[in-house]
């Protein structure tokens, strides 16, 4: 639906009256669509962003942590992160992941996940 949105946008695409309803319809849902692949491009560059310390917790065990702003202007809900942890040669070893129910714009968490 994105991709009418920008033909519509970039040859000024004209229709009927017959069809101008069906047309814009088909606009406002490529709007939508680029809306949200907006949102979730930016959400993506976040969490790439997202510095990672590790804890060593004895016997073991350590504790990964992040603490991050959401500089974006959305309100995040129901975010989970899966990490993926290498070896030194590059050899993945495991996969852990860490979640948050609601992140809001300007709002400042500390992730933690548990390998």
């Amino acid at each position: 639906m994105a991709v009418i949105k920008k033909f519509v946008d970039k040859y000024d695409l004209k229709v009927s009256d017959k069809y101008a309803d069906t047309l814009k319809e088909l606009v406002d849902n490529g709007k939508a669509a680029q809306a949200q692949n907006d949102k979730k491009d930016t959400v993506n560059a976040l969490v790439s962003s997202l510095q990672w310390s590790t804890t060593d917790d004895g016997y073991g065990s350590y504790t990964l942590t992040a603490t991050a702003q959401n500089t974006t202007k959305y309100n995040i809900k129901d975010l989970s992160i899966v990490l993926s942890l290498y070896d030194q040669s590059g050899v993945k070893q495991e996969e852990t992941y860490t979640s948050i129910d609601s992140w809001k714009a300007g709002e400042t968490v500390k992730l933690e996940a548990y390998p």
